[in-house]
């Protein structure tokens, strides 16, 4: 049943309502005929509804048949309206037909979907989500993207991407994208308002899932926070901060260039969930470095930066890790700290 009701919404209203209406017209007309005919050929009511029946499909009269001219103008109404009530049930039934075999093509991947876990979920496919997505893909993360534009998830499902056609500020289009077993969502809408509603929608059906937000606008940046954004990019701050230093201090930007490049090392942001097997332990008790390979450069907590932490440091819930390391490595650590206590437990 849920997922008979997750169809409908896919059938324009405009198809629904020519369909019900074809469907009432012709009741109507079974209706009129059964009536008229037996008053104007003295015909019992089964007897008339028969006459109707082979009246509107047209098939040939046999037993019976109009005798009076009144029945007769009444029979020549009826095949009217009723070939076009047929008419109008067939095609809107032909275009029913082709809406569900689009829904369908759409939907076959989504059942890779259901099988995500710990997976991001990322809404909007435009100029920044297209960015995210690459990044997502070149770490090794799992995620699913939401858009509203079918061409873009076409364009996804033809990548082997997961993604879902549909209005990611609605509360049943998160839940098809497994907002219950993400770990994160990312709101990229170019529309500031979009990015709130989102925000919102997420938070109430999943107060602990981690949901990072885009600002198109510098005077929004506090209105998404407080909605219950966990973290705020404006990509046009970001960029005249990276311009900046670039002017300023270009030599540092090329060195972690070649670093990242020349290399292959990648910088990443990490952040520590609820329940992670690390949360709570020291940098040295937890092993991440070791267990990894990976480096951590610093760890982000409620506005504060420890820039090389100490052995000593704690990793708290929400913290944020800034580490070097090569994808592989990268992809460990990210294993590592998004690794449940209870799974763990499990395990062993």
């Amino acid at each position: 049943m849920l997922r008979q009701r997750r169809r409908l919404p896919m059938v324009p209203l405009g198809l629904r309502r020519r369909i019900y209406l074809a469907l009432a017209l012709l009741a109507l007309v079974f209706l009129v005929g059964a009536v008229g005919y037996s008053i104007l050929e003295s015909l019992s009511l089964i007897d008339a509804l028969y006459f109707t029946i082979i009246t509107i499909t047209t098939v040939g009269y046999g037993d019976i048949r109009p005798t009076t001219p009144a029945s007769k103008l009444f029979t020549i109404a009826m095949i009217f309206i009723g070939i076009g009530a047929f008419t109008i049930l067939l095609e809107a039934f032909a275009e029913f037909i082709a809406v569900r075999s689009v829904e369908e093509a759409l939907r076959g991947p989504k059942a890779d979907v259901e099988k995500l876990k710990d997976h991001y979920i990322v809404c909007g496919y435009g100029d920044i989500g297209r960015i995210v997505v690459e990044e997502l893909l070149s770490s090794g993360e799992k995620f699913v993207v939401v858009d509203k534009n079918p061409d873009r998830v076409r364009e996804l499902l033809d990548r082997g991407i997961p993604a879902v056609v549909g209005d990611a500020t609605e509360e049943e289009v998160l839940k098809q994208a497994g907002i219950d077993r993400a770990r994160g969502v990312a709101a990229l809408f170019g529309n500031d308002a979009d990015n709130v509603f989102l925000a919102i929608t997420a938070k109430t059906l999943r107060p602990d899932i981690y949901v990072v937000a885009r600002a198109n606008r510098e005077e929004n940046i506090d209105k998404l926070y407080k909605v219950g954004v966990d973290r705020v990019i404006s990509p046009a701050i970001e960029g005249g901060r990276i311009l900046a230093r670039a002017l300023s201090n270009p030599s540092l930007l090329e060195l972690l260039d070649r670093i990242t490049v020349l290399r292959g090392l990648d910088v990443a942001q990490i952040l520590i969930p609820s329940d992670s097997e690390v949360e709570g332990l020291t940098l040295a008790d937890s092993k991440i470095e070791e267990r990894s390979g990976a480096k951590v450069l610093a760890i982000y907590r409620a506005g504060e930066v420890r820039r090389e932490p100490p052995p000593q440091a704690k990793l708290e819930k929400d913290s944020v890790i800034l580490a070097l390391g090569s994808p592989e490595q990268i992809k460990l650590l990210r294993q590592i700290i998004g690794e449940r206590k209870s799974e763990k437990a499990e395990g062993s």
